[in-house]
């Protein structure tokens, strides 16, 4: 969508404007040289053939053009591929070099990149393209030159299991469902079941020195104490900083949805009823412990989800819209502010 930013006749007036990057060189070089974004329409006459070189250029703009540059003969010579993020899914709204198939293609590829990186450490939430020594040197548990970061966050592993499920709902495509995404799967659930008693079955531990304590766990590694609630244990949030208290609750939500669209793809992609079963009874541990131990009372909003808990009593209520609030209470609305922490946490 079209932001104040953009100028209106960027997008000739229209509520969204397209974005595409050239790979010729002397498109490349125009666009450094002038150090901003350029904003140009296609160089044709609306309702006219796309040109595939600068002679076509010339017979359908001479002398309503400045300037030609010369490039060669265009390599694929068809319309760019123009696909809409204004919707879910994102659409095709013109087919062109790269077709549907290519787009399925790379998202595949992601997925399939997913459950290779899981299946080797379903705790790092950062890995390299190649192996090297450049990753961080922090103590844990498991170390690989594939792996950059060993952030333990719940909703990593939720993420792949979102994207392999939106993708196969749209498409149907069940050459998704490898052996090795097989495993990811079963190593995910496997993984959560652990982290519903973090002290008692997990190995899993995180110091990183010389650094700010948001960026390392306390207690040598393994966080802050916490008690059985069902709910699945977190080292970090999305945001990279340490959980000060294990359950995460939003991140716990999205597990039981995360968990919900694994038992479909375990029976539709491989007719694995166990699995599809450790699904659904997990998803069911972690949202009864959400409804027992993620509420808060609040003493002036009432009940709510509390953004982390313990299991031990300790709750944060955590204003995710704190910059919202900042900014709404610099205009003097502040008690309008308020009241945007009760819709954060819905599932």
């Amino acid at each position: 969508p079209r932001t104040d930013k953009t100028a209106p006749a960027v997008s000739a007036g229209l509520s969204t404007v397209a974005v595409r990057m050239p790979d010729h060189k002397a498109a490349l070089d125009i666009i450094k040289k002038s150090g901003l974004p350029l904003a140009a329409p296609s160089a044709n006459t609306s309702g006219k053939p796309s040109p595939t070189t600068a002679y076509h250029v010339e017979n359908d703009l001479d002398g309503k053009i400045d300037a030609i540059v010369f490039g060669d003969e265009c390599d694929v010579g068809v319309e760019s591929t123009v696909v809409s993020f204004c919707c879910n899914p994102p659409r095709v709204l013109r087919p062109g070099a790269v077709t549907v198939e290519d787009l399925k293609e790379i998202i595949r590829s992601v997925i399939a990149r997913h459950a290779k990186f899981v299946c080797l450490d379903p705790y790092a939430n950062a890995f390299n393209a190649v192996p090297n020594s450049k990753s961080h040197k922090d103590e844990t548990d498991f170390q690989h030159e594939l792996i950059w970061e060993r952030k333990y966050e719940v909703d990593s592993l939720c993420a792949s299991l979102y994207l392999a499920h939106q993708y196969y709902n749209e498409t149907l495509d069940n050459s998704i469902f490898t052996e090795e995404f097989h495993q990811m799967m079963w190593k995910i659930v496997d993984v959560f079941k652990k982290e519903q008693n973090h002290f008692q079955n997990s190995t899993y531990y995180f110091n990183r020195t010389n650094c700010p304590t948001i960026d390392t766990l306390p207690n040598e590694g393994k966080g802050n104490d916490v008690l059985y609630t069902g709910m699945t244990w977190s080292g970090f949030r999305p945001s990279d900083d340490r959980c000060l208290y294990g359950y995460l609750v939003p991140s716990n939500m999205m597990a039981v949805c995360a968990l919900k669209k694994a038992a479909q793809m375990a029976n539709e992609g491989y007719e694995d009823t166990k699995l599809e079963s450790e699904c659904r009874s997990l998803a069911f541990d972690i949202d009864e412990g959400i409804k027992t131990h993620g509420i808060y009372e609040h003493h002036k909003f009432g009940r709510m989800y509390a953004y982390e808990v313990d299991g031990n009593g300790n709750a944060l209520v955590q204003f995710q819209c704190e910059i919202r609030v900042r900014e709404v209470a610099d205009r003097g609305q502040a008690r309008q502010a308020e009241t945007l922490v009760l819709v954060l946490f819905c599932y």
